[in-house]
């Protein structure tokens, strides 16, 4: 009964708009009869008026026509769209020129800004490829200084034990090993730890052999690996007989059990070669210092991030009630887990950049908008005739829409090839990229995110500069209209200032994105430039990690760390050699609290934060950084020695002032003995890095009184750092033959490539560039426009007296006005995003007023030279020519 009322109502709906789009769809077919014979007259050499009138004559004459209009029946709805797309597409045949320039502005600005859009979306929007891969998310520990922390093993575990918002949490952390064939030499492979029950929350499972069994991450069983699929198809030519094979990774050995589907690699993990369980040792449960579990979960049915974060919450008042020592003043937090590990200051960075690109395409929306405005009023007289043959306004509205959709699916079309290819350049360079021999892990598809942006982007640029200027052409009076010839079309003063408002709007945009360009290029140059405090010039660093049962002691750790340095010592050109745990070059030294000695002690959520690292005696003159008071650290410390610190000289400004701070004391908690300070360092800061560091505050402490096995080998040289690499391979294996040296190599050079300023810059220019030459054409084709359509004006002028100057200036004046508001809305914006970026990028120091002002005089120069072509031509008009074409 439904469907039957239904295909009923569609029918009479069918019939009716048939009979009302009849006469519409016959008149654009007259309509183009009419332009080819109007086409024929010109060829033969009439003027456009006269050409018009013979072809009307020889058509029948307008009322004959409008009565076959009135007697036709309808058309099909297909052959009515149809024609709307023949007669749009030979316009834009007929004009080469508008309609080249039109596809080319629109994939410039689309091509931009999916470029753009694919690697924001790459690294920060698109989910696992995982089933329900929306549901995974990432908990991180929450502490005053950060909110992007690890879990502590304890902590970690009475979260898994008491969370109802997830039905599995797993633990894992990332790194490198030693991976070789029994009796041949290791290689350096990167992967993860993970809890047994990692895959099942990913719901991933291998494609050759099985996953972990429940019970192979806790101590005393056998030892097992998992490959992935790039590193089995290259390591082993994809040979399914590896499983059971043993390796031996950093040198324990293991069998391996299976390997992973490709799925799941993604550049969430970086570069995984493998992954083996995550033994849970029985001291974790009591472990609430170390926070270097990393937690990923999966939402249970019906839960949602906002549910799961209040009971995150709730269980972290409970452990910090609990345990107070350990965990007053942190949480959990809990976040999408793909992407969720990139930092605010990278997120900001592309946040920049799309919104920048995305002005380069509102500007060439704009730019075409202006366009195909002036190009609709051009044929106003066409227009009128339309609409006196019988077509509507809508009708007389649709070629146009058609035309302005075909140019914008025309050019999406080549900017999303455009843009694909542009993303994949960049993203080669960008810092987070990670790349094996034979692997690029970090891919830029074209997926559905991605294509539906740019569908959506075609979409608003055809309405955006389409529609607007077709319905306000549409609305010129037909009698009015009928009357003009080619030299006469004026505009109206509401059609004069709408074009003056995208003239602005191209000039205001343009300003955003150059001066905000510009903003950013030069607070990075001052950025690269300053003085870190330390030398980077000459150094070679090299990252070593002691694991396994045979560093199980602090003294094995010592024992180790005196004999690397006396044999990198007497290597060749090796000027100074020193050991720690942090260089300043990406991040310097762990965040934690600390009690000043004297002062009233604060709770411990109030309680300063320092940044602590651990250094060899050498640190300090190998990165030549000045003792300013006390000395350094002893090579040796005798046993019983007490504990020391040197501080940075900020902090001992702040915390002792007009005081002698060497003899001062402080520690890191109320359970642990004081330490002496017994020297004040210069201030040093992080090479490159946009981002304000936790503290302003540093704690140097002695690796022979603080070992770790994780630590920089930095040396100082007098050759090239490069040239040392193979001499201290070759000190590292006459101690341990199995263990690898990892991120060797020139600091300088590893500091410089690792930072993205250099490649953001170039796309700023690009985007600077792009949006200055939308906007000087913008300028140049309104003014020339103007210039044209006021052809007759200025011939009266200069017969009254006017000096060519005089038109020159009048034409000059107009553009000259545009700049000036459109110029002042683009500097106060573009000040207002230089504050919102520095409040997220703190050690920019962005340019002031004076530099935008600055900046806009450079562009008034530009606009004014753009302006001076139409400007001339209108001073030069014969006053004669100009009469007599009325």
């Amino acid at each position: 009964m439904i469907f039957a009322r239904l295909g009923s109502f569609v029918r009479r709906f069918t019939r009716v708009f048939r009979r009302r789009s009849s006469e519409n769809s016959l008149s654009a077919e007259l309509a183009a009869h009419l332009d080819a014979l109007t086409d024929r007259h010109l060829a033969a050499g009439l003027s456009p008026a006269d050409a018009r009138n013979a072809a009307l004559c020889e058509f029948g004459g307008v009322e004959q026509i409008k009565e076959r209009c009135r007697d036709a029946r309808g058309l099909p709805w297909l052959e009515y769209a149809l024609r709307d797309f023949q007669f749009a597409l030979r316009a834009l045949v007929r004009s080469p020129g508008f309609t080249a320039i039109a596809i080319s502005t629109v994939a410039i600005g689309i091509g931009l800004s999916t470029a753009q859009f694919s690697l924001m979306n790459t690294i920060l929007l698109r989910t696992f490829p995982y089933p329900d891969g929306d549901k995974l998310v990432r908990v991180f520990g929450v502490s005053r200084t950060s909110d992007r922390l690890g879990l502590p093993p304890a902590n970690f575990l009475d979260l898994k034990s008491s969370a109802r918002s997830f039905t599995a949490i797993s633990a894992f952390s990332m790194g490198e090993a030693s991976f070789a064939e029994p009796g041949q030499p290791t290689d350096l492979v990167s992967g993860l730890s993970a809890s047994a029950d990692f895959l099942d929350a990913l719901q991933v499972r291998p494609t050759l052999g099985r996953a972990f069994r429940s019970d192979e991450d806790q101590p005393g069983r056998p030892n097992v690996i998992l490959l992935t699929d790039h590193f089995w198809r290259q390591r082993y030519g994809a040979d399914p007989g590896v499983l059971g094979r043993t390796v031996r990774l950093d040198r324990q050995p293991y069998t391996i059990i299976g390997v992973l589907p490709a799925s799941f690699e993604s550049i969430g993990w970086g570069t995984v070669e493998y992954i083996r369980p995550l033994t849970i040792w029985p001291n974790f449960a009591t472990d609430r210092k170390n926070a270097w579990f990393r937690c990923i979960a999966r939402l249970a049915p019906g839960r949602s991030l906002g549910a799961a974060q209040s009971e995150l919450t709730v269980i972290g008042r409970q452990l910090a009630a609990a345990y107070p020592q350990d965990n007053d003043g942190n949480g959990f937090r809990v976040a999408k887990a793909y992407g969720a590990d990139v930092d605010s200051a990278a997120q900001s960075v592309h946040l920049l950049l799309t919104g920048l690109a995305t002005l380069v395409l509102v500007v060439a929306c704009v730019n075409l908008s202006g366009l195909q405005f002036a190009r609709a009023l051009v044929r106003e007289r066409e227009f009128a005739i339309r609409v006196a043959l019988g077509a509507s306004r809508s009708r007389l509205l649709c070629p146009l829409i058609v035309e302005s959709l075909l140019v914008a699916f025309a050019g999406s079309g080549l900017g999303l090839l455009v843009g694909h290819v542009a993303a994949t350049m960049i993203a080669r360079h960008f810092q987070s990229i990670e790349a094996s021999a034979n692997h690029q892990v970090f891919l830029v598809p074209i997926d559905w995110h991605v294509a539906g942006f740019g569908i959506a982007a075609a979409i608003i640029a055809a309405v955006a500069f389409g529609l607007a200027p077709a319905w306000l052409a549409a609305r010129r009076s037909t009698s009015a209209a009928l009357k003009l010839t080619a030299q006469t079309i004026t505009t109206s003063r509401t059609q004069h200032r709408i074009r003056g408002l995208l003239v602005l709007g191209q000039l205001a945009l343009a300003t955003v994105v150059m001066s905000t360009a510009a903003g950013v290029t030069v607070a990075s140059h001052r950025l690269l430039a300053r003085d870190p405090g330390w030398n980077l010039d000459g150094l070679y660093t090299c990252w070593l990690g002691l694991s396994g049962d045979r560093y199980s002691s602090e003294h094995a750790v010592l024992d180790f760390q005196r004999d690397l340095l006396e044999r990198v010592r007497s290597l060749p050109g090796v000027e100074v050699a020193a050991l720690g745990s942090a260089l300043p070059n990406v991040y310097f030294g762990d965040p934690i609290s600390a009690e000043i000695e004297g002062r009233p002690v604060a709770p411990r959520d109030k309680q300063p934060i320092v940044s602590s690292i651990l250094v060899s005696a050498d640190y300090f003159a190998t990165l030549q950084i000045p003792v300013l008071r006390g000395a350094g650290f002893p090579r040796e410390f005798p046993s019983g020695s007490p504990l020391v610190v040197i501080v940075n000289e900020t902090m001992a400004q702040t915390f002792w002032p007009n005081e002698n701070p060497i003899g001062k004391r402080l520690r890191f908690s109320a359970t642990e003995p004081w330490r002496q300070v017994i020297g004040v360092v210069r201030d040093v800061r992080v090479f490159g890095s946009p981002v304000a560091p936790p503290s302003a505050f540093y704690v140097y402490r002695p690796l022979a009184q603080s070992p770790s096995s994780y630590f920089t080998c930095i040396l100082r040289t007098s050759a090239a750092p490069g040239l040392l690499a193979p001499d201290v391979r070759r000190a590292v294996s006459a101690i341990d033959p199995d263990l690898p040296v990892r991120r060797a190599g020139s600091l300088r050079q590893i500091a410089t490539e690792s930072n993205s300023f250099p490649l953001l810059n170039k796309c700023l220019g690009l985007m600077a560039v792009i949006s200055t030459g939308l906007a000087m054409l913008g300028v140049y084709a309104m003014l020339s426009q103007l210039a044209a359509q006021r052809t007759r004006e200025f011939g009266v002028r200069i017969a009254l007296g006017a000096r060519p100057a005089d038109i020159y200036n009048l034409v000059l004046r107009q553009g000259t006005i545009l700049l000036a508001i459109g110029g002042t809305l683009g500097v106060g914006c573009s000040l207002a995003v230089s504050r919102l970026l520095h409040s997220v990028m703190a050690e920019l120091e962005f340019p002031g007023l004076m530099f935008s002002l600055g900046f806009l005089a450079g562009l008034g120069l530009v606009t004014w030279l753009a302006a001076c072509v139409p400007a001339r031509r209108a001073a030069r008009v014969d006053p004669v020519s100009a009469l007599r074409a009325e």
